[in-house]
C-alpha cells in the first residue's frame, strides 16, 4: 500500500540518516505488497525484518562489480536486499529506438545471464542477504505471453536450486505491459 512504501522510505531515512534530494520510483503501479505470517517478513529466529536494499544493475555488463567486496559493503552499509534483474531483452546504453538490441538479455545469452545471477546469489547468501531473483520484462518487449516457456525455465532452475533457502524472493516480473492482462 501507500502506507507500507512511505513507512519503508522514512525507516530506510533513518537507517542511513539522511534523506534525498531526490528519489526515482521505477513502475510504481507494480508495487505489490510483500506479505508472510501477515503483513511481516520474519527471518530464521522469527524476528521482523525490514528489507532495506538496492537493485543491481545490467549483469552482463557490471557484474565485475558485484564481487564479495562490493556485497560486503553492501550489508556495512545496512543493506540486506539485493534485487537481481534478469533482462528478457536488453537494450544497448548507446540505443536510440525500441528496437535496437544487443545480444545480452535472457532470449540470446540465457546461460550465461544465469550462470552470473547464481554467482551473485551464492556471494549474497553467504554475506547473509536477501536476494529478489527478477525476472524482468520492460514495456516494450510486448505481450509477457510471448516469454512463458522461457519464464518456466527461468523460475524452474532457480526454484529447484534455491527453494529450500529462506534468504531468496522472486520477482514474477517488473514493468508489467498492462495491455497483456486480462480481467
Amino acid at each position: 500500500t501507500q502506507q507500507d512504501v512511505f513507512e519503508s522510505l522514512i525507516e530506510s531515512f533513518k537507517m542511513t540518516g539522511g534523506v534525498p534530494k531526490e528519489i526515482l520510483f521505477d513502475n510504481m503501479k507494480t508495487v505489490v505488497d510483500i506479505t508472510k505470517d501477515g503483513r511481516k517478513i520474519k527471518n530464521s529466529k522469527n524476528e521482523e525484518v525490514m528489507l532495506n536494499g538496492v537493485g543491481l544493475f545490467h549483469l552482463l555488463d557490471y557484474g565485475y562489480m558485484y564481487n564479495e567486496e562490493t556485497l560486503s559493503a553492501l550489508k556495512y552499509w545496512g543493506i540486506n536486499c539485493i534485487r537481481i534483474p534478469a533482462y528478457v531483452n536488453y537494450r544497448a546504453s548507446n540505443a536510440t529506438d525500441s528496437v535496437t538490441r544487443d545480444d545480452r538479455g535472457l532470449v540470446t545469452a540465457y546461460d550465461e545471464y544465469i550462470q552470473e545471477m547464481d554467482r551473485i546469489i551464492d556471494i549474497g547468501t553467504q554475506q547473509g542477504l536477501y536476494c529478489i531473483v527478477d525476472f524482468h520484462i520492460l514495456l516494450e518487449d510486448g505481450d509477457i505471453k510471448n516469454y512463458q516457456e522461457l519464464a518456466d525455465k527461468f523460475f524452474e532452475h532457480f526454484g529447484s536450486k534455491y527453494g529450500k533457502q529462506n534468504n531468496i524472493f522472486y520477482e514474477l516480473t517488473n514493468d508489467l505491459p498492462f495491455s497483456s492482462l486480462e480481467p
